[in-house]
């Protein structure tokens, strides 16, 4: 009868151990209320929601690095060499004005994504303006969206022309110095 017990115990635990390992989704309706579920799209759009809105994030652009120079030999750091320095790096930068292209970047996405969270805060973190569609919301970048890629997944972002599925800071970073 302890053999039983014990056996019946191990297989409830392995059971159980299955069944909290599922994934649970969370998100916030427009009324403010917070849903829980198991299947990822279970939000409900309004017929009357308008369905071709685009959202354009805009952040503060990012400083640009100096241009490669010569090295100098090491001085002593003190508050007149920095100051020399920024002096030399300000003169430099209006003698050779260098226009500035900012990389042209579509993100494709839905509310309940935690990539498409992370790829939008990498965005922001670069001072770089991005253009922001919710699949779920614009039925006709949803339709773009396949149009560009075979895969239904999100977030799949268009850095300058290239295609990438997924959050990938190193498919980004290549994207955007491939200009």
């Amino acid at each position: 009868m302890k053999i039983l017990t014990i056996f019946l115990a191990c297989v409830f635990i392995l059971i159980s151990a299955t069944w909290s390992s599922a994934e649970i989704y969370k998100y916030v309706d427009e009324n403010g209320f917070t849903h829980y579920t198991d299947s990822p799209t279970s939000e409900v759009i309004a017929p009357d929601e308008n369905l071709n809105s685009v959202t354009i994030e805009r952040t503060p652009s990012a400083p640009s690095p100096p241009s490669p120079r010569k090295a100098k030999p090491q001085e002593p750091t003190n508050l007149d060499s920095i100051t020399n320095l920024l002096n030399e790096i300000n003169e430099f930068e209006e003698e050779n004005p260098q226009e500035k292209l900012e990389p042209e970047v579509e993100l494709y996405v839905t509310n309940w994504c935690r990539y498409c969270k992370s790829a939008k805060k990498y965005f922001r973190a670069r001072g770089i303006d991005f253009k922001v569609y919710d699949v779920e919301k614009d039925k006709a970048a949803a339709q773009r969206m396949r149009r560009l890629t075979n895969r239904p997944g999100v977030p799949f972002a268009v850095i300058n022309g290239r295609h990438i599925n997924g959050f990938s800071i190193k498919a980004y970073e290549q994207a955007l110095g491939a200009r």
